[in-house]
């Protein structure tokens, strides 16, 4: 979709789970301007990548979902008379499924911490 996108002028962006491949399939490769990403779903990787460099070695799944949301609110303001396409696959459906902090401790489930 970026590739089409990128056709009409758009910025492009993904934050969250890139569950497509690495190396040369990459979010760059797929025409996005910008990524922040984990390579795989939250249980199975611990870097979070921008662009082509690990940027944090290991995340706090608890946090993710607001870090990809910043990163998706940064790039709307930056450049803001260009129209955007933002891909923002979060991570939360997959388990580990770790409480955000403020809310820890309020439902029967379990926070289970990483």
């Amino acid at each position: 979709m970026a590739e089409f996108f990128k056709s009409a002028d758009y910025r492009t962006a993904i934050a969250g789970k890139w569950h497509i491949g690495d190396k040369d399939l990459g979010p760059k490769y797929q025409d996005f301007d910008e990524s922040y990403f984990i390579v795989a779903s939250n249980n199975m990787k611990r870097d979070i990548h921008r662009g082509d460099e690990v940027v944090h070695k290991a995340f706090d799944n608890r946090l993710l979902s607001e870090t990809s949301t910043e990163e998706v609110v940064r790039v709307i303001r930056t450049d803001s008379d260009k129209p955007f396409f933002i891909y923002l696959p979060f991570t939360a459906p997959h388990f580990p499924a770790d409480a955000y902090p403020k809310w820890a401790g309020h439902s029967a489930r379990r926070h289970r911490s990483m």
